[in-house]
């Protein structure tokens, strides 16, 4: 018996796994025949309820086809062309019949707005003319030949017009056109109020309102019913449920409804019971076959698997606990003080885990670099090899879910204003444009798979993974909401976007990229001859998107040519480029524009002061969109120019270049000299010689902070100071300590401090009155 018992104490993990496992027979032969007594009743409400959100969801979707067609309706009749010629055919004179293509245009462009679930939209104002998109048609030929309803024929819908509803929905009539024949929900919007009265038709296919509703029928739904505010039939989906009140009435059913406030129609989903009772024997089944193998055969296994489990696990620990893995516990060492088996486990694989997670981030951060790496190869035309690539599209598919062939590129470009730098604290600045690419990817990702790579300061380039016209037009149409969503901060920057065509296979990101960056350059800057802030261009010629672009190898020619100081070299580098595509104006322009950025990246490595080296034309950047010959001569030549120049200056006297230590002192020495100003990211970029981007990077790396929080975190110590030894008020203290304003002080202080600058004031004060009172005592 004692032996029982030693072998209970040293063993304990073991005797409570076993215990554990023998414990379940019990809870799971109960638990099966509570679960089967309520399951049929749980499962009715459970899909009662997950039927009206999803039967919710499809009526919100095919009331919305109403509500636009509505809406469609009323800005026509807005429309000042329909205004003024949407008349009897008796009242048209000779000019106003000139006019009408005017208004068959309105119509165009009404049907384009509901065109996505419409047929056909016509208007008529009498018994003689029918009014299409293509033009006027004869009134009875159009009803009775042309567009003919089975059972409306035309003297209805002239009777239609001196009805005195707005708007009007047609039970699904069958139309026989001279191409098809189908049936439809004709939506009828009214002109009551005008001098002339018209009738809008839209023509919604059944099929259109079946496909809304297909989300119901996925759920299990066997068939649907639209019933109208009177009781009547709208729609079914079979004639054996017409009567829906037997349905409701029939326990052999579940009914699921949800009427609508603005037609008073009703939509119904209706399922069989038997569904859910198949389902309902198929687990007492299982829960009595699983009791009966359980409780014949649960001790012996449990003991066995016990046993199993155990041995490893005390193997686990015995490795934590040996200092030595050459010297194992002998027999004679006490194992009844040995420490929890549990808690050993559990420190040695937080360790693990510790050293997993940390080996996991660096190497999540060198794919993320080498993917950038060589997506910029790509679309700068760097050659690659067959390796190499497939590489680059297995990482792709691991780490961006990049399933599909094509891809399609979009270039988006933020251009800060004056107000931005005016109004908006400089550290809230810096945050601001740090977190932009994550901004982006956050919006744009719900419309498609998507990766962003920072071509340049505040240009982005967005690499989307397209499969069909469908997603294309989709991530297209989030560009659009995208804008509007900003259109309100619109006096801090401008917008504009660029977008490629869709292209199949790693060839075609370069190709998509190119005609996204030519499009780009059709878009006028805000403030250099645009009026509008946010602006999109689309690439719509496919067969220049990969004719012309500035390669690796191109860029690599103009550096050697810097490099080596040869003027000679750099003039045929350039003159190269640009005859190669003289065809094209925008092209040589935008070639221009990526040989100044190139020598950009020259200066900044070298350390040489490039705003001493360009006159203001160059700051200005390119010409208009629509560059000429004289235009493009003269940028060619302040482009040799400023090569030149740029030559001299490394020539002719020492540049000095940062090391990314030095580079990271500097910067912080910078920042703890000129905290209480103003500290503009950009100023701090040029004043290094470097990027903003690489500027916030190299401070984050050295110094384990983001610049932003490093400069808030100077201000509220120095304000902190002057609360305690000054009697400045706060709002003197939160400029001197170089906030904008109160508001923004206040919330960094408290963000910071958890209390306000008065709360934290007045706990220093009464800390000294305390020490005051107990020096005296």
């Amino acid at each position: 018996m004692n032996k029982w018992f030693d072998f209970i104490k040293v063993n304990k993990m073991f005797v409570k796994i076993l215990l554990s496992f023998l414990s379940l027979l019990i809870p799971i032969v109960i638990f099966g025949l509570i679960t089967y007594a309520n399951f049929v009743e749980e499962l009715k409400k459970e899909y009662a309820e997950k039927m009206e959100l999803h039967l919710t969801s499809s009526t919100k979707t095919v009331e919305s086809y109403w509500n636009r067609i509505y809406e469609a309706g009323v800005n026509f009749y807005g429309d000042p062309a329909a205004r003024r010629l949407l008349r009897t055919s008796a009242l048209h004179n000779d000019e106003s019949r000139a006019e009408l293509q005017q208004l068959f245009q309105s119509i165009d462009r009404t049907k384009f707005h509901v065109n996505q679930f419409t047929d056909d939209l016509f208007v008529y104002v009498d018994g003689s003319y029918v009014m299409t998109s293509s033009g006027a048609n004869d009134f009875y030929w159009f009803f009775n030949k042309f567009h003919r309803y089975m059972g409306l024929d035309a003297d209805y819908w002239l009777a239609a017009l001196h009805s005195e509803k707005s708007i009007e929905i047609l039970k699904p009539a069958n139309v026989q056109t001279s191409f098809q024949k189908k049936s439809v929900f004709s939506v009828l919007v009214r002109n009551i109020a005008g001098q002339h009265r018209a009738v809008l038709v839209a023509t919604v296919p059944v099929t259109k309102v079946l496909e809304a509703m297909q989300p119901v029928l996925d759920q299990g739904a066997t068939e649907v019913l639209i019933v109208d505010g009177d009781g009547g039939l709208v729609l079914s989906t079979s004639e054996q449920f017409a009567n829906i009140q037997h349905m409701k009435d029939n326990d052999h059913y579940i009914v699921s409804s949800v009427m609508t406030d603005t037609f008073n129609w009703t939509y119904y989903a209706i399922t069989p019971t038997s569904v859910f009772q198949s389902q309902a024997k198929g687990i007492l089944r299982l829960i009595t076959g699983i009791s009966i193998v359980l409780c014949l055969v649960g001790v012996a296994v449990a003991f066995l698997f016990s046993l199993n489990l155990y041995r490893p696990i005390r193997r686990i620990v015995e490795l934590f606990l040996e200092e030595d893995r050459r010297k194992p516990w002998s027999g004679d060492l006490d194992r009844t003080k040995r420490p929890n088996d549990l808690h050993t486990i559990g420190d040695g694989i937080r360790q693990l885990i510790t050293y997993r997670d940390h080996y996991l981030d660096e190497w999540q951060v060198m794919a993320r670099d080498y993917m950038d790496h060589a997506l910029h190869q790509i679309i700068r035309g760097t050659e690659r090899n067959r390796k190499r690539d497939e590489e680059l599209v297995r990482m792709m598919q691991t780490h961006l879910q990049f399933r599909k062939e094509s891809y399609l590129c979009c270039a988006i470009t933020f251009e800060f204003k004056e107000s931005f730098f005016e109004e908006i604290q400089d550290f809230e600045r810096i945050v601001i444009e740090n977190k932009m690419k994550n901004l982006i990817l956050g919006y744009l990702s719900q419309f498609a798979q998507l990766y962003i790579l920072e071509n340049n300061d505040h240009l982005y380039l967005c690499i989307v993974n397209v499969d069909s016209e469908e997603e294309s037009a989709r991530f297209k149409n989030g560009l659009e909401q995208f804008l509007r969503t900003f259109e309100y901060d619109m006096k801090y920057y401008s917008i504009r976007i660029g977008v490629g065509l869709a292209f199949a296979g790693l060839d075609g990101i370069a190709k998509s990229y190119r005609g996204a960056m030519s499009a780009l350059r059709t878009v006028q800057p805000a403030g250099s001859g645009g009026t509008v802030p946010a602006q999109i261009a689309y690439a719509t010629d496919a067969k220049n998107s990969g004719d012309v672009h500035y390669t690796y190898a191109d860029e690599n020619k103009l550096l050697k040519a810097l490099k080596f100081g040869s003027k000679e070299d750099v003039e045929l580098a350039v003159e190269d480029l640009l005859v190669r595509t003289e065809h094209s104006l925008l092209d040589r322009n935008a070639l221009i524009d990526e040989m100044y950025g190139t020598a950009a990246r020259f200066t900044a490595e070298r350390g040489i002061d490039a705003a001493q080296l360009l006159d203001d034309a160059d700051i200005q950047g390119g010409v208009s969109a629509l560059p000429t010959e004289a235009k493009l001569a003269e940028r060619q030549q302040r482009l040799l120019a400023y090569l030149f120049g740029i030559i001299d200056a490394a020539f002719s006297s020492k540049t000095a270049s940062y090391k990314s230590n030095t580079l990271a002192q500097t910067i912080k020495q910078y920042v703890e000299e000129n905290y209480t100003m103003d500290v503009h990211l950009e100023h701090i970029a040029d004043k290094m010689g470097v990027s903003v981007k690489y500027v916030s990077r190299v401070f984050k790396e050295h110094f384990n902070t983001n610049l932003s929080d490093y400069i808030s975190e100077l201000r509220i110590r120095l304000a902190k100071d002057l609360l305690e030894h000054s009697a400045f008020t706060v709002n003197d203290i939160s400029e001197k300590a170089g906030f904008f304003n109160r508001t923004t002080f206040l919330r960094t202080f408290k963000k910071l401090e958890g209390k306000s600058p008065n709360q934290y004031r007045q706990e220093i004060r009464d800390r000294s009155g305390l020490q005051s009172n107990v020096d005296g005592a």
